[in-house]
């Protein structure tokens, strides 16, 4: 990932980077050799002292990068006090030295060179030259003799050539035919000298949460998935108790035995999820009831009306079914349905007789019954193996009491605490909005939350409505089928039943006199998985055991 900072065209930082480096912090002989180039180069030089590193499991500092557009790259090490060689060891006032102040420059070069390459956003083609050079700052001039051979003349400055050190550092390097783009210079720089804020954020926090939770839930569903081995088993949970998991399983372990496998819901987000994961699976037939309903009829007689009334859906889709099965061949193993409380008790026989009659036989329910806010009339249960769901897996402790209120289920025994809920009372929509706004960029800015990990969730259609109409400044929010990476969806608690998100933001103007108004809250507070703001009325506060202040 590139380091990316705010940096001027022209000059980047200043002279100097930092430009308020602290000259008085580094040795004399270091002083001296960077008051010389920042003395006696022109601005197009940029110079980065004391540029600490690690590399391959050991530290290093390079005394001096040198910078340049038209250039390259020229990394210095320093030396001061008297400098001599003997037998080709190098001296330092007489101390021997470990290394030769070359072999100290050519370890610094490469080390920042594949630092440049590794961070910075660069082609490689176009990644500036890096040479290095030694300095010694209290020798007069460079002995005529053999330097070595790893030291030419031209890499050596002293007194002498310090006097126009311009001279020294473009005879190091060639000038290019194309000065190097601000781009590059920029990208190489913050590579250097990065401009990060590590900030008092909980994003780190709310990923580990995150974690233990899908921890808590595997563990669970290890244990409850060994019920697929009764035929007509009915899953009873809260929000959160891992019943959507489970259903996936179940059709996986289905597949295992050889067994093909219809897997249903009711609203469009979840079946779209569910449609996603087996889209590679051909013995799993996914989605939606209406739509995979559709796509069997159509193979059909079956003639479907040019306009789709609310009768079509109720009624018609579920009763072509039955009429036209024996026209849809062979029938399916394993038929799952989750969030079972939102599919109508006369739709249950023609999805029952979707069941092949020589084969498995096995049929799946799994609901909640405290999320049945299109109050439809349960099912009997005679005839079923119930297995109950009971601990809510989903929800950090702070969420998870809220939603407890509401008729959610307890947590686990060390369930993750989490951030407090917020609360922010509003009076009317613009109000609304403005808070909305500020939520989301705390979200994001703060807290380093991806927008695609975020969903805002509305307690009535029309309000959602009215929130899309004008774009927020703090994130780009769509309806569910126009999301992607960049963008927060914003949808109806109806809508969202079944998903979860990192980060949830509830949004309500309904009085607390509604009668549905819990019901709905309660599917909107439960898809958080560890961060939860609600902005409505603030008698809302109280509905939800919140802190109205």
């Amino acid at each position: 990932m590139a380091l990316r900072g705010q940096l001027c065209q022209t000059p980047i930082v200043g002279r100097l980077i930092p430009d308020n480096f602290d000259l008085s912090v580094i040795e004399p002989s270091e002083r001296r050799i960077l008051q010389s180039l920042i003395d006696g180069t022109d601005a197009g030089w940029y110079l980065v002292p004391q540029v600490a590193f690690v590399d391959q499991g050991s530290d290093g500092e390079a005394d001096l990068v040198a910078l340049h557009a038209d250039f390259g790259a020229v990394v210095i090490e320093v030396k001061g006090g008297r400098i001599s060689v003997r037998d080709g060891a190098w001296f330092q006032d007489d101390k021997l030295l470990k290394r030769s102040p070359a072999a100290q420059a050519v370890r610094a070069k490469h080390a920042l060179l594949r630092k440049v390459q590794q961070v910075a956003d660069i082609d490689s083609s176009a990644t500036l030259r890096f040479t290095h050079a030694v300095a010694f700052p209290d020798a007069p001039s460079v002995p005529r003799e053999w330097l070595g051979p790893d030291l030419e003349a031209y890499m050596v400055m002293t007194k002498q050539e310090l006097a126009w050190p311009d001279r020294v550092l473009e005879t190091l390097l060639e000038r290019r035919n194309y000065p190097a783009s601000h781009s590059v210079m920029q990208s190489t720089v913050r590579t250097l000298r990065p401009n990060l804020e590590f900030g008092t954020g909980i994003g780190a926090d709310l990923t580990i949460a995150s974690r233990q939770l899908d921890e808590r839930t595997e563990d669970m569903l290890r244990t409850a998935e060994m019920f697929d081995a009764n035929r007509r088993v009915w899953v009873d949970g809260p929000a959160g108790a891992g019943k959507s998991r489970l259903a996936i399983r179940w059709a996986r372990r289905a597949v295992a035995r050889g067994e093909t496998v219809l897997l249903l819901c009711y609203n469009a987000p979840m079946a779209a999820l569910f449609e996603v994961i087996f889209e590679d699976e051909p013995q799993v037939t996914a989605g939606g009831f209406h739509q995979i309903a559709l796509r069997l009829l159509a193979d059909t007689s079956y003639e479907a009306p040019e306009e789709y009334g609310k009768d079509f859906w109720d009624n018609d889709v579920a009763t072509a079914l039955l009429d036209h099965r024996g026209e849809l061949g062979a029938g399916f193993d394993t038929i799952i349905l989750d969030e079972v409380q939102d599919i109508q008790p006369h739709w249950f026989p023609a999805i029952e007789n979707l069941l092949e009659p020589e084969g498995a036989n096995r049929l799946y329910r799994l609901g909640d019954r405290t999320q049945n806010v299109y109050r439809i009339e349960e099912d009997p249960r005679e005839g079923w193996v119930s297995f109950p769901l009971t601990t809510n897996c989903r929800n950090t402790q702070a969420i998870a009491a809220v939603a407890r209120r509401l008729g959610g289920g307890d947590t686990f025994d060390r369930c993750p605490l989490g951030p407090p809920v917020r609360f922010v009372a509003v009076k009317a929509l613009k109000e609304l909005r403005k808070r909305l706004g500020n939520e989301l960029l705390t979200l994001r800015r703060e807290h380093g939350v991806a927008p695609s990990d975020i969903a805002v969730i509305t307690t009535r259609a029309t309000l959602r409505d009215e929130i899309l109409i004008t774009p927020l400044v703090a994130a780009p929010l769509v309806r569910w089928e126009q999301r992607d990476e960049t963008s927060v969806v914003c949808e109806t608690a109806h809508r969202l039943k079944g998903t979860e998100w990192q980060a949830v933001i509830v949004v309500s103007l309904e009085p607390t006199t509604t009668a549905w108004l819990p019901d709905i809250l309660y599917v909107a507070v439960s898809r958080a998985t560890t961060w939860l703001s609600v902005i409505a009325p603030t008698d809302t506060a109280e509905l939800l055991g919140l802190d109205p202040s």
